[in-house]
């Protein structure tokens, strides 16, 4: 099963209590910036809320590998983060040894994405992006999928960047959303190292709206 939790950080109680060890709220302190430490605080609530309702009452340690991917300590659980716009995301796979990645984008309008596409895109990336008549929403959902992809492996960005992208893809799968939160429009991946059976969805605003879902058991939990 994956759970995937979509946060509106403008809705953030301050006094939320989050507690996931010592190297993670050191790292949260030392963020100056007031919108990227809310961004950083909303997807730990939002990984906090996932954890309760997949495992109950526990508490679990966050640490952090050389390329930075965040990892639970003496766990298998994987989990991953992602903030764009408003939105913070955290999803958590409860299945043992199964890797995740998320991530989400605002989509906005960008003059230079069919530029971009030709510097980072693979060939099939290209060939899709052009497909779908290298429209704005296309370019979010493919560059989404490769930063999942990305985030999974913990490899980093630049491993999926060019003809490079997903070499070892064949054994992830990754599903591509379309959500809503007010007037705004979001693409949302998620990558995952087995076969994607599963995904239920939750959040902590009625505004946000999941567009398309393939998979069964979506549901938006306000709190």
């Amino acid at each position: 099963m994956i759970r995937i939790f979509l946060f509106d950080r403008r809705l953030l109680q301050e006094d939320t209590p989050i507690d996931f060890g010592k190297a993670e709220t050191e790292r949260i302190s030392a963020i100056r910036n007031p919108t990227r430490r809310d961004e950083s605080l909303a997807a730990l609530t939002a990984l906090s809320e996932l954890i309760r309702i997949s495992f109950g009452d526990v508490n679990l340690e966050i640490l952090r590998d050389k390329n930075g991917k965040p990892y639970f300590k003496n766990s298998d659980i994987s989990f991953s983060l992602s903030h764009s716009g408003d939105i913070s995301v955290a999803a958590l796979c409860d299945e043992k040894y199964n890797l995740i990645g998320v991530d989400v984008e605002k989509i906005a309008d960008r003059a230079n994405i069919e530029e971009l596409s030709q510097r980072f895109f693979s060939s099939d990336e290209k060939q899709e992006f052009i497909k779908r008549g290298k429209a704005q929403k296309a370019f979010f959902d493919i560059w989404t999928k490769k930063e999942a992809y990305a985030k999974m492996t913990g490899e980093g960005l630049a491993s999926v960047l060019g003809d490079q992208a997903h070499r070892g893809s064949k054994n992830a799968e990754s599903i591509c959303y379309e959500f809503y939160n007010n007037s705004d429009i979001y693409s949302l991946s998620i990558c995952c190292s087995s076969k994607i059976k599963n995904v239920e969805f939750y959040n902590n605003s009625s505004n946000i709206k999941i567009k398309n879902h393939r998979t069964k058991g979506v549901k938006n939990d306000g709190f």
